[in-house]
């Protein structure tokens, strides 16, 4: 039976980054951002968490871990148990498995012990990793969150989604009150568990009554959600946002473009307005081949990503740029998806993935509180009685949104790169003992599917920490005290990063 190896507590930068710097291809420091601190009002001392990581999943049961749960404070308010776990605990979640009670059953009865409600909320989701100490690994990470700050939305029936926009997502949302200007959420794409459970990608609701004769809570519904959204409360809270990558390109301005589609961009570096226009994969079909040979880089594929700025950016050194300082004022990343190449009007195209959110516009204004969504459900919903949009089946409407402009001409934009070698997580110093961590990020996916032999079968547990990678991507926005975006993009690096440390 595998050991619980302690309690480690969770390490995030507070007030930087440790080991974080990488090296460009003119050979001087690339520099990553420090971690940005900043404040609101007031804390909720009922958030906690814990992590669950190891290299035996096959060997943990609900049992081992259920000790755990006496790290747990008695929650004085109606707490929502949020489940991330890895692909091999995908069972843990199934509503009808016989794994799921053997853990929230103990979990509500410690949490809610001596006044426990009559009706109790769980979240569950299905990850493709779990953000550890120092790495990502099949495990379990659990989050204890107030009830009032907990939003979902239940799913599209299958059989009536038309894009890849309603693929179920998760938010976390720093709460901030008055006294600061902005707010942090950061979304994060589920795994796929198609043929582990059935689902396309696993989000789950389920709510749970208090049975008196046996004094224990018994589910007696779930749903399938299509997004679900918290907003934690900060005292203090410290954010740090790591890309790995480096620029293999020079800084340029964006001569001609339409939709997501990049044309041409300016033959001169300097800031001097709109330059005669080169096709924009002129300098990448030059510089990419040089970066692979230098780093003796055989049978691998290079993916490339290109960092848009607004027009009113300032000009800065290519070598020397803090990538959370340039999304803060308003910068995109955007992967490089095909092009290259070509002859005529089509010579030099890029076509650059348009995606910066996910959920679509209406999210926030779908979801509703979890006594509101499961009230709601017993209501038969009219898309599910009416037919399905053809104009939106054909995808027109997602062709013309689409139009919007990616790279306006104006902006400027530089390509980057990142390979497998880049993909290490940056080294992080001890946060202090009550910080609770957030920590999301992405991997590139893992091909590999057999355990060290000499792995060890314990469970390495942090404590005051939670969190997920994507093999996809994540999406960073900041917001201003309306809710409205001041930047939003999303991440797909691999090695990509951001921490949030509460307070």
């Amino acid at each position: 039976m595998p050991n619980l190896i302690g309690y480690i507590s969770s390490s995030i930068a507070r007030d930087s980054l440790v080991g974080a710097g990488r090296k460009c291809v003119s050979g001087s420091a690339f520099k990553l951002p420090t971690a940005r601190k900043f404040n609101s009002g007031r804390a909720n001392s009922q958030w906690q968490a814990l992590t669950w990581t190891t290299q035996h999943p096959d060997r943990v049961t609900p049992e081992n871990i259920a000790p755990s749960f006496a790290h747990f404070a008695v929650s004085q308010a109606t707490t929502v148990p949020i489940l991330f776990a890895s692909p091999e605990f995908t069972a843990w979640t199934e509503p009808t498995g016989s794994l799921l009670p053997r853990w929230v059953t103990p979990l509500l009865d410690h949490v809610h012990a001596g006044d426990a409600p009559k009706v109790a909320y769980t979240i569950a989701a299905v990850v493709d990793k779990i953000s550890g100490n120092n790495d990502a690994r099949e495990g379990l990470s659990l989050l204890l969150a107030d009830s009032s700050h907990v939003t979902a939305s239940i799913a599209t029936p299958a059989r009536l989604k038309s894009n890849a926009s309603e693929e179920p997502a998760f938010f976390l949302t720093t709460n901030v009150d008055r006294s600061s200007q902005s707010s942090h959420e950061v979304g994060l794409r589920l795994a796929r568990t198609v043929f582990r459970n059935g689902r396309d990608r696993t989000l789950l609701g389920m709510r749970w009554t208090r049975d008196e004769p046996s004094n224990s809570y018994i589910l007696d519904g779930y749903h399938d959600l299509s997004s679900c959204s918290v907003t934690s409360p900060v005292h203090e809270a410290c954010c740090a946002v790591n890309v790995p990558f480096h620029p293999v390109t020079q800084r340029r301005r964006v001569i001609s473009s339409m939709g997501n589609i990049l044309r041409q961009v300016s033959k001169s570096t300097t800031d001097d307005g709109m330059s005669a226009g080169i096709p924009a994969s002129s300098e990448l079909e030059k510089e990419l081949p040089r970066y692979v040979n230098e780093r003796g880089i055989p049978h691998q594929r290079v993916a490339v990503w290109a960092l848009v700025e607004p027009s009113t950016s300032s000009m800065t050194n290519t070598s020397d740029r803090d990538v959370q300082g340039l999304l803060i004022k308003g910068s995109k990343l955007h992967r490089v998806v095909s092009g290259g190449g070509g002859w005529g009007k089509k010579q030099g195209l890029l076509s650059l993935d348009p995606e910066v959110s996910f959920g679509g516009a209406n999210r926030l204004s779908r979801e509703a509180s979890l006594d509101q969504t499961f009230a709601s459900s017993t209501e038969t919903p009219a898309a599910a009685t009416d037919f399905p949009d053809f104009l939106e089946g054909l995808g027109l409407e997602e062709n013309i949104s689409s139009l919007s402009q990616v790279a306006p001409p104006g902006d400027y934009i530089q390509f980057f790169v990142t390979s497998e070698s880049d993909n290490t997580i940056p080294s992080r110093i001890k946060s202090k003992p009550r910080t609770l961590t957030y920590s999301f990020g992405v991997d590139a996916p893992d091909e590999s599917t057999e355990t060290s032999p000499t792995a060890s079968g314990d469970i390495t547990v942090l404590q005051n920490h939670f969190g997920a990678v994507s093999e996809s991507a994540i999406s960073y926005s900041r917001k201003d005290l309306s809710g409205e975006a001041q930047c939003e993009t999303k991440i797909s690096v691999p090695g990509s990063r951001i921490n949030l440390s509460i307070v």
